[in-house]
Formats: structure tokens, C-alpha cells, sequence
């Protein structure tokens, strides 16, 4: 009879030991800038390992204000306010700048592994393909725009463009756009044959008048948009027609950034006219896309939720005054497990998470 190999901490040497802890270390990497446009702008790294607490490795100056990330093979992709950088983190206290590209403003970016390409949100530009087969210089391929009519804004994003949140189905990519000014309508679910990297093509659109669109999620045949005014269910099973099917009104909640863990989207944003810009998280039921319902939620003690991060039963929130991590393990009941204020004069966006 065989019996399984059970082994004994001494049966490790010292070598082992430690390359063991060193694979379950658990990074937060969130951006951390002055106010105004791109002054003083900066990434932190930092161990999360023990979700109650954020202990600060290693602090990066970047050439914008920080807006979204996303760590691979030991490299890390930063967005910023027009610029799109790339670091060595395989050595956390010898953090390099490999690559930096002027002219993307987003908030989101997507990785095709199996196509080694970056599908960027570009903001008032739309969308951006970059070809990153070799990481540590990833090359531009083709973009598309998503009707931005107006002028170039000198020292502002401008009022229209891409939000967060991109969703790649076959050689469709999905987008949602939104309008600081509603009186326009022209936010709308955007369509892209993306069949051709180095040539993307607006296929169609579906309008999302007044919504005010902000982020999005995907799961199977349906897009989740979130913003201003709640939740809009997509059917994109026909890519070329995309319908919304289902909504959730969120009264005084202003939702800004979400991601879903199986059937749940967690959602974070603001009270919508709170003195303090008080931020939130909430937990949408999104298993019935054609009535997604509320089921949990919790007011956190920043202000303004602008982006989040989800790792197993545990939630990382970067808002305008700090940095929050919360136990999502009953959706019903969030609880807060430790948060970082933001230095005066600071503000946090862009919030991802990796093991190392």
C-alpha cells in the first residue's frame, strides 16, 4: 500500500523555507499624486500579505498622475494622465523604468495573454492595442476613437471618453463611454472588431443617455456598466447588437468602479451630494442579469471610491483620501480591516493587486 509523502518543516532547509514565504507574499501597488495635473505623482508598492495591514515597500515617482495598473511576469503596466509606463518589479527595493509612452490618458487595461496584447481605455481617444510579446517594450499597433468632439483640453482630461473597464469577447472588444455634460447624450456601449490589432474598427454603439457611465464588468453574454445612476445590464451575446436587458436604479449612490467575483459586483463610489464626498462599497446580485439587486454594502471611512481590486474574499479600494481593504467573505455584511489615510495634499486612483 502506498501512503502519501507527508513533510516535516526540518525535512526543508533554510533556501526552501524562504523561497516558500517569498511565493506567498501578496502586493498592493496604488497611486498616490498631488493635487493637480501631474505634479508630484507616484506609486506605492506595499505587502498586503496580512490584509489588516498595509506595510509600505517601496514608493516610484512616475511622469503622471497615476490612473490603473497591471502587474505580469514581473513587469508592471502604469497608465497614467497622457503617458503609459513600464517597470521591472521582479526586485521590489530595485524598482527600473523600462518604457515610457506619451499620449494615452485611461483608466483601464485588459491583457490578452494568449495574443500578447494590451487593450488600453484611451479616454477621449477611445481605444489603444499595444503588442507586449516582448514585455519589457511593449509597441503601439492601432487605436480607434469613440467620437470625441472636442477640443484638446490643456490641463484637464476633458469631459468625454472611455471609461473604466473594457471586456474582450472573440475578436470583439466592448467599451462604455460617458459625458460630464448629460445635456449631449453621447455616452453609449461601444463595439470594436479588434479581429485586426494593428487596424480596430467601431462596429456599433448603444446609446446610455444620461447615465453617465463610469466603469464595467462582464461575465458570459453580459456587460455590467455602473454609474451615476445605478447599473445597466448588456446582452452582448450578438456583439453586433448589444441590448440592455436589465437595471438597477442606486438613488443617492454615484458608482464609479467595479469588478465582479462570480455572481457578485462590487461597486465602490460616493454618496452623491454628502459634504464629505463619503465613499462606498456596494455588492450587487448580478446572477439574474435582468434584475440585478443590492445585497450588502458598507460606508467606508474615506471619501470618494474611485477604483478597487478583488483577491479571494478580500477587496482593495483606492479612494480620493486613502487606501481601504475590506472582508467581502459575507457579501451581505462587508467589514472594514484596516485603512490609509492619503498624506495632505494627496490623493489615491488606480489600485491592483499581485502575488509574488
Amino acid at each position: 500500500m502506498n501512503f502519501p509523502m507527508v513533510l516535516k518543516n526540518s525535512d526543508f532547509s533554510d533556501c526552501d523555507r524562504s523561497s516558500m514565504r517569498r511565493i506567498f507574499v501578496k502586493r498592493l501597488v496604488f497611486g498616490e499624486n498631488l493635487s493637480g495635473w501631474n505634479i508630484g505623482s507616484s506609486f506605492i508598492v506595499a505587502d498586503v500579505s496580512d490584509p489588516a495591514k498595509i506595510s509600505v515597500n517601496a514608493r516610484v515617482k512616475t511622469a503622471g498622475n497615476c490612473m490603473t495598473f497591471l502587474a505580469d511576469s514581473g513587469r508592471l503596466y502604469c497608465l497614467e494622465r497622457e503617458f503609459f509606463e513600464v517597470f521591472d518589479i521582479a526586485d521590489i527595493e530595485n524598482i527600473k523604468l523600462l518604457k515610457r509612452i506619451e499620449g494615452y490618458t485611461g483608466g483601464y487595461i485588459l491583457l490578452d495573454r494568449t495574443k500578447e496584447l494590451l487593450y488600453l481605455s484611451n479616454w477621449r481617444h477611445g481605444i489603444a492595442i499595444l503588442d507586449v510579446s516582448n514585455r519589457d517594450n511593449p509597441t503601439p499597433l492601432g487605436s480607434a476613437d469613440c467620437d470625441c468632439v472636442d477640443l484638446h483640453p490643456v490641463g484637464n482630461d476633458g469631459p468625454y471618453g472611455m471609461s473604466k473597464g473594457l471586456c474582450l469577447r472573440g475578436s470583439y472588444l466592448f467599451g462604455a463611454t460617458m459625458d460630464y455634460v448629460t445635456s449631449r447624450n453621447l455616452g453609449a456601449l461601444y463595439v470594436y472588431n479588434v479581429s485586426d490589432p494593428s487596424s480596430p474598427r467601431k462596429i456599433t454603439k448603444s446609446p446610455t443617455p444620461d447615465f453617465r457611465a463610469h466603469g464595467m464588468d462582464s461575465k458570459g453574454n453580459y456587460v455590467f456598466v455602473i454609474g451615476a445612476h445605478g447599473v445597466l445590464s448588456f446582452d452582448i451575446s450578438i456583439p453586433e447588437d448589444p441590448i440592455i436587458v436589465g437595471e438597477l436604479k442606486a438613488g443617492s449612490r454615484f458608482l464609479v468602479n467595479a469588478k465582479l467575483s462570480d455572481d457578485l459586483l462590487f461597486a465602490v463610489g460616493v454618496i452623491h451630494g454628502s459634504v464629505e464626498h463619503t465613499g462606498i462599497l456596494d455588492v450587487i446580485d448580478i446572477s439574474n442579469p435582468l434584475h440585478p439587486r443590492k445585497v450588502g454594502g458598507i460606508v467606508l471611512p474615506l471619501s470618494f471610491g474611485y477604483s478597487i481590486a478583488i483577491d479571494d474574499e478580500i477587496a482593495y479600494i483606492a479612494c480620493d483620501s486613502g487606501v481601504a481593504i475590506v472582508d467581502i467573505g459575507r457579501p451581505e455584511s462587508p467589514r472594514l480591516l484596516t485603512a490609509r489615510n492619503a498624506p495632505e495634499g494627496k490623493w489615491n486612483c488606480g489600485i491592483h493587486v499581485f502575488d509574488i
